[in-house]
Parts: C-alpha cells; sequence; structure tokens
C-alpha cells in the first residue's frame, strides 16, 4: 500500500506547479523547479508542460505514480509567483508542513488583485502613451493614444467578466479601437493613425508569449514553444481581423491623411516613456508595489541596451544586447535578493519584444501585400531569436541560483 504521505507530497508538487504555470512561469522553469523540489523532498521526478497540458511522473519505492491534468494557459501574475516561490522555500526549510503549505497555496489562488480596475485601466492608457512616445513623439497622437489606450482597457476590462466573451474579446476590442482611432485621425489631421492604433493595442500584443515560444523551442522544449507561438499567432490574427473589419466599414468615410507637423515634443520624453511604462507594468503585471523601483531599473536597462545595442548592430541583431543585459541583470537581482529573476525579467524585455512587427506582419497580410508581409515577418522572428539568444547567454554567465 502506498503512504499516504508520499500522495501529499505529489498533490502539492503537483498543485504548486499549476500555480506557476497560471501565474506566469516558463515551462522550462517549471519543470526544472518541480523536480529540484521533488528531490530536495525525497522523491525523483519528471515533469512536462504545455500551456494545456501537465505531466509528471514520480519513481517511489512502490512504484511509478504518474499524474495528468489538464490546465488552461495562464497569464503573469508576479505578486503571486513570488508568493509561490516564498511558499516553496519555507515548505523546504521546514517553516510549513504540507498541509500547511496546501492552505497556503489555496488562499494565494483566492487573493484578487492588490491593485483597483480603475487604476488597472488607468495603466492601459499609461504604456498607450509610452509606445505612442516611443514611436511618434508629437502632442496631438500623444494625447489619442492615452484615449485609445484607456478604451481599449475598459473594453478588455468588461470582457474579461464575460465568460462566453474569452475567445471574441481580441477582435471587439481591435475593432472598437480600429473605429475610435479612425475618426479621430480623421477629425484631427496631425494624429498618426497607425501609432495611435498600435500604441492603444500594445497591451494586448502577444509579444512576451512569442518571445517566450522562441526560447522554449530554443531550449528543445519542442511541444510546449510550437503550442505557445500558435497561441501568439492566433491572437494576433484576431487582433488583426478585428482592424481589418474596422478599416474595412470605415473606408467610406474617407482614408486618414499622412499627420501633419504638430507640435514635437523634446526627445527627452521617450525616455520618461520608460518612467511610464515600468509603472505600467508593475500594475498590469500585479507585481507588488515595493518591487517598482526594481521594475523601473529594468525597463530602463532594457530600453537603454536596446538603444545602443540597435545603434550599434541593427535593428535585427541590437535586441541581443538587451536581452544579455537584462538576462544577466535579473539573475545578479535573483541571487541577491533570493527573488524569482521573473521579477525583472518579464518587464524588462517586455519593451523589447517584436509582437507589433507580428501585428504589422498580418496586416500587411490582410492587404494582400504579401512582399512587405514577409518583410516584417523575417524581422519579427530575427528580433525574437536575438532576445532569446541574449537571455541563454546571460543564463550562461550568471547563474540565477533559482529556477523561477
Amino acid at each position: 500500500m502506498v503512504d499516504s504521505n508520499i500522495h501529499d507530497k505529489i498533490d502539492l508538487i503537483i498543485k504548486l506547479g499549476m500555480g506557476l504555470h497560471r501565474y506566469g512561469a516558463n515551462a522550462y522553469r517549471i519543470e526544472l523547479a518541480l523536480k529540484n523540489l521533488a528531490h530536495k523532498i525525497g522523491l525523483e521526478g519528471e515533469f512536462f508542460f504545455t500551456p494545456t497540458y501537465m505531466f509528471g511522473a514520480f519513481r517511489t519505492e512502490f512504484g511509478e505514480i504518474n499524474r495528468h491534468v489538464r490546465i488552461e494557459p495562464g497569464g503573469v501574475n508576479l505578486d503571486k509567483l513570488c508568493s509561490l516561490d516564498e511558499l516553496g522555500d519555507n515548505y523546504l526549510a521546514g517553516k510549513l508542513t504540507a498541509q500547511e503549505t496546501d492552505l497556503a497555496l489555496d488562499e494565494i489562488e483566492k487573493a484578487t488583485s492588490k491593485y483597483h480596475p480603475l487604476l488597472k485601466i488607468f495603466c492601459f492608457g499609461m504604456s498607450s502613451a509610452a509606445v505612442s512616445l516611443f514611436l511618434f513623439s508629437e502632442l496631438y497622437t500623444f494625447t489619442a493614444a492615452i484615449l485609445v489606450g484607456l478604451v481599449v482597457g475598459c473594453i478588455s476590462y468588461l470582457s474579461s467578466k464575460i465568460d462566453k466573451m474569452n475567445s471574441f474579446s481580441e477582435v471587439l476590442v481591435a475593432f472598437i479601437a480600429t473605429v475610435l482611432a479612425y475618426f479621430l485621425a480623421l477629425t484631427y489631421p496631425q494624429i498618426s493613425f497607425s501609432v495611435i492604433l498600435l500604441s492603444g493595442l500594445i497591451v494586448l500584443i502577444p509579444g512576451l508569449n512569442l518571445t517566450v515560444a522562441i526560447a522554449e523551442l530554443a531550449r528543445n522544449h519542442l511541444a510546449s514553444g510550437t503550442a505557445r507561438f500558435m497561441g501568439a499567432m492566433i491572437s494576433l490574427l484576431k487582433l488583426a481581423f478585428g482592424v481589418a473589419i474596422g478599416i474595412k466599414i470605415l473606408s467610406s468615410f474617407g482614408e486618414p491623411s499622412m499627420p501633419i507637423a504638430g507640435y514635437q515634443l523634446p526627445q527627452l520624453t521617450r525616455w520618461v516613456a520608460v518612467i511610464f511604462a515600468g509603472f505600467s507594468f508593475t500594475v498590469l503585471f500585479d507585481a507588488r508595489i515595493k518591487d517598482c523601483p526594481w521594475i523601473l531599473l529594468s525597463a530602463i536597462i532594457g530600453s537603454l541596451s536596446s538603444y545602443f545595442g540597435n545603434a550599434i548592430l541593427g535593428a535585427e541583431i541590437g535586441p541581443f544586447l538587451a536581452g544579455l543585459s537584462v538576462g544577466a541583470l535579473s539573475n545578479v537581482f535573483a541571487r541577491i535578493h533570493k527573488r524569482p529573476a521573473s521579477l525583472t525579467l518579464i518587464p524588462g524585455i517586455i519593451l523589447l519584444v517584436p509582437g507589433s512587427f507580428g501585428y504589422i506582419t498580418l496586416s500587411y497580410m490582410f492587404d494582400h501585400n504579401v512582399v512587405a508581409g514577409l518583410e516584417n515577418a523575417f524581422l519579427t522572428l530575427s528580433i525574437a531569436i536575438s532576445i532569446v539568444m541574449g537571455l541563454l547567454i546571460g543564463n550562461i554567465l550568471i547563474d540565477p541560483r533559482k529556477n523561477l
């Protein structure tokens, strides 16, 4: 008869793995973390994760015990990810029993966001403002991007409360954002339609998932990497489809003209945009407010290294330097503070990820501009691979000592 204590340990490991997946950890990081945890509590385990499936095989003195779990794709919640990391450390240190750890896992899962929904909607607008400053530092465009971002945040929040809208929300949000951006661009000639639309949708563009997919493929995690890559492509297709419908319907009202010269904001505002972005990511990724300075620092380092990398190596290879810098410094942070490297890694690379180029690629495809679409597709993959190679070498140079 199998010892019930072994089943308790296995249940705890599986539950912890589901939590890590739900709150944004990569498949290969979860597998390593769970394997090390199982080993430290006297079990030998092998694990396999994809965005929708988890498998655990445990070798015990009573034979092999297997667990299969169907899971839903997760998002990013840095607060809960850190809480799970701390909980695992306390369990291994003997400060908590398996039963106490299990109860604590339930409390973490039930906990609601520390940030009010209105603040999150506001941060949609701030992130849109930041991207507009990166792309086109003009006052009218900057203001319009904030408005579109706020509308996108409102619709995203409302649609998240309706289960039936989960599969359709990207199309609806993209359509409404297109309608608003189109009429703003028609009304005010100084506004760049493409910039405010891309800025407004930037939070929903799955650039991070695309980069994580490339990273998993680079580590030979083919099943999870392929599934995540296709999931990112479907999200991009939904957004591009919503935009295409909006433009098709509104084209009878006229075409937005090329923006005329308006009041150009100082170049310094692009660096102020990094502060906007860092604060927005703290809220949108549910990080703890005390971690905001580290997130801001990571965003600044990522932006600076990307700026110099692009100037030295070009747009395709330049992100390598940014990935290397953010990856290595996140590992230094993890070693010093004994926290997950993901806490600074995710916000640091989010400004670098090539999701916007993927969206532009599909927009070209919908317009039957295949050549331009293929050029942007190649650029998208080049940027993603550059970032991933930088992160991989950063892990080689500096070991984070933690798997998360």
